[in-house]
């Protein structure tokens, strides 16, 4: 199977060790399949997992492993978050996986693609990526050292897309990689999830401590 090695920092056919297929025993689509594997140029063990392809034809119940395993140890393989956007999701994992693949440079244009695809659905118009973050921020989509962040981001995108002899460094690429990433969780997910916070502590009497759980102790 090939899969990208931590230690050996390189894609290789390692060799399958033994594997367990993991069931939702409450959803018959959802299933994986954990394999582990020992790399042939170091000997150490990698784990992937596979998710399964699961779907009905004429009564007959068909099923595919994914073709490209997570490597989930060591050094678990970074994902997008499945709650972002679909299209957003694919581009920014396409970043993570030039960065995985030591292509740094690859890697910061992708970022910069991922910010003008968050300007976009967001509402920003196309007048350029400056313009759109600019607007988010007037907007309050986000805040102050957010817009701080994507405007440094922005800045080296562009050295990175224009510049011939730019070049783009693991270090560098690794905070462009991370920032862009929290700027995603905060616009799609941590936002998200305060407004259920909110609509949750609307649903609380106004006066009165919180009331403990029957199974939460404590004076």
């Amino acid at each position: 199977m090939l899969v990208s090695c931590a230690i050996c920092e390189a894609t290789v056919d390692a060799k399958e060790v033994g594997s367990i297929e993991v069931r939702n025993p409450d959803d018959i689509l959802e299933a994986y399949r954990y394999t582990l594997l020992s790399c042939p140029r170091c000997d150490q063990p990698v784990l992937v997992r596979q998710g399964a392809e699961i779907w009905q034809d004429g009564g007959k119940w068909e099923q595919r492993w994914d073709e490209n395993p997570v490597r989930v140890f060591p050094d678990p393989d970074r994902r997008a978050d499945q709650r972002l956007p679909a299209a957003l999701r694919d581009c920014f994992q396409e970043a993570l996986d030039c960065y995985r693949a030591r292509l740094f440079h690859a890697a910061a244009l992708m970022c910069r693609k991922t910010l003008e695809g968050l300007c976009q659905l967001k509402g920003a118009d196309r007048r350029g990526l400056a313009v759109g973050l600019r607007q988010l921020h007037e907007k309050g989509i986000i805040e102050a050292r957010l817009f701080e962040w994507a405007e440094a981001l922005r800045e080296d995108g562009n050295l990175a897309a224009h510049e011939l002899e730019a070049r783009v460094t693991r270090e560098a690429a690794t905070h462009i990689v991370d920032f862009t990433e929290a700027i995603l969780e905060y616009v799609f997910i941590l936002s998200d999830k305060f407004g259920e916070y909110q609509q949750l502590r609307a649903t609380r009497p106004r006066k009165g401590p919180i009331k403990k759980s029957e199974n939460e102790e404590g004076p």
